[in-house]
């Protein structure tokens, strides 16, 4: 659900099907099968090689390196009040898909995110922005009494949220 409803927002989003396993006729029950938002998922959709792009897990690079990643988190760590550096980082990161990404998480109240559980990506290119995909959404909509926009992790999506609300133009987007 988590990842369609990305996709409904016009963003590009795992696909993920639902399939009874038999192996040798015994049942072994329902089991997700679902696209990993790595490197070659981005180059499947954007074209290329997936040498050309950059693909964090959680933190960790699964293709490329960190290199980027670290530039978006230390622009984003200067005075976000300042209209220069709030630039800076969207030249770096496509904020109003982040936003997309973001509401998607905030309102089914993904349990198991943001400390984990978030891939990112981007093309190794001169102008490309950084992109966030839903992932591993299991633990949504946790309960009926509403959901946390406190989500101050470090060095990944949580603390994009945290330190970009600082600044009112995104405020205002957001």
């Amino acid at each position: 659900f988590a990842t369609s409803l990305q996709r409904d927002a016009g963003h590009p989003s795992p696909h993920v099907r639902l399939a009874h396993l038999f192996l040798d006729g015994m049942y072994w029950g329902v089991y997700q099968v679902e696209e990993r938002p790595d490197a070659a998922f981005q180059a499947d959709l954007y074209g290329g090689d997936e040498d050309d792009y950059d693909a964090i897990n959680a933190g960790e690079a699964t293709h490329g390196d960190r290199v980027a990643w670290e530039a978006l988190i230390t622009s984003v760590r200067q005075d976000m009040t300042d209209p220069v550096a709030y630039a800076e980082v969207v030249d770096q990161l496509d904020v109003d898909a982040f936003i997309d990404y973001l509401l998607v998480n905030f309102t089914l109240g993904n349990a198991d995110w943001p400390e984990k559980n978030w891939w990112g990506g981007r093309r190794r290119a001169e102008g490309a922005r950084w992109e966030f995909y839903v992932w591993d959404g299991e633990l949504t909509l946790p309960s009926t009494s509403g959901t946390s926009t406190d989500i101050d992790v470090p060095d990944g999506p949580g603390e994009l949220f945290t330190r970009l609300s600082a600044n009112p133009e995104f405020r205002l987007a957001f």
